[in-house]
């Protein structure tokens, strides 16, 4: 019995003594790391992860989108934004209208404050956890979508990272989402808008839009020819004109303010039947109008253009990912 407490006797000791060389190491921490900084200042806050694990250029839309959703980690992309949105009815290139443009073809002006950067730059992609994510890039485009028409209905969907047309098989009603080609030029176009299942039989045998042209250095899909939108409306379109607001190298704040008031405009037209205005705009901060070098872009956003031709692919197993 002795012998058994002079054990445990031995025992607290040594774990007063591991306890007691913490302590003075967790304060030698904290006096070498008050020593570190410049007396008088505070030592800089640290980095969230998601924007540190993001390439610096990528780091302006994690500061403009702050508040609007979060960033997860998504293998292999990274971190990805996703907006915070009702899951149940939203989905990319939904609440907003298309303008034609002479230059740029069909110009997608978004209802969303976060869609002047992820309807315009990067790609989209469903998750089957996570739902709809946005994949940041660096090239600008009207809308990097799919087109597709036939049977009086013209469709689109958000083209995935990679141009591989890797769409999940999850994605609720799938992928493209249709409206009369006699009213694709409407304001109120989130009124209009039908889902595969919607129109049935109607979304078989529609043929993808090839009208892609090189703009900016950057080949991007400019959709139906606006002729063919014409003709089944029965009424010449005015052609919008693109106004680029933020010219200059914009704080985050006064960029966060200009997409505020844009998508504050398109959201009064989306609620009214009206023939798209004459002004599109659209933000371009200056830092990503002059993207750097092509080595530090990640592989599946490098340019692999001219974009994919050819018939509609058939929907693949979600677990299939850019090349």
């Amino acid at each position: 019995m002795k012998r058994l407490s002079n054990a445990l006797a031995l025992r607290a000791k040594r774990l007063r003594t591991a306890i007691a060389a913490l302590v003075i190491g967790v304060a030698l921490a904290a006096v070498i790391g008050c020593a570190s900084t410049a007396p008088g200042t505070l030592a800089p806050p640290s980095m969230p992860a998601a924007r540190a694990a993001l390439l610096p250029e990528y780091r302006l839309f994690y500061d403009a989108l702050d508040g609007y959703g979060d960033w997860p980690l998504v293998e292999p992309y990274g971190f990805v934004f996703r907006p915070r949105v009702d899951p149940v009815w939203w989905r990319p290139y939904y609440d907003g209208y298309w303008s034609p443009t002479d230059n740029y073809g069909w110009v997608w002006n978004s209802a969303d404050p976060f869609g002047w950067a992820t309807d315009h730059y990067g790609r989209w992609l469903y998750d089957d956890f996570k739902g709809w994510v946005w994949v940041p890039g660096l090239d600008w485009a009207p809308a990097w979508v799919e087109w597709t028409y036939g049977n009086d209905l013209i469709g689109w969907a958000p083209l995935p990272p990679g141009n591989t047309g890797a769409w999940s098989s999850r994605i609720p009603n799938g992928p493209y989402i249709y409206a009369p080609t006699s009213q694709l030029a409407h304001t109120d176009l989130k009124g209009r808008i039908r889902t595969a299942a919607e129109v049935g039989e109607r979304a078989d045998n529609m043929q993808v839009v090839v009208n892609d042209a090189l703009r900016d250095g950057v080949t991007v899909p400019l959709g139906p020819p606006i002729e063919r939108i014409e003709r089944a409306s029965g009424f010449p379109l005015q052609r919008a004109r693109i106004e680029e607001l933020s010219a200059g190298a914009a704080p985050i704040a006064e960029l966060r303010r200009a997409a505020e008031r844009v998508a504050q405009e398109n959201r009064s037209l989306t609620g009214r039947d009206a023939q798209t205005p004459q002004r599109a705009a659209v933000l371009r901060p200056a830092a990503l109008r002059d993207p750097p070098a092509t080595g530090s872009v990640r592989p599946f956003e490098k340019r692999e253009n001219p974009l994919r031709p050819g018939k509609r692919p058939a929907a693949p197993d979600s677990t299939r990912r850019p090349r």
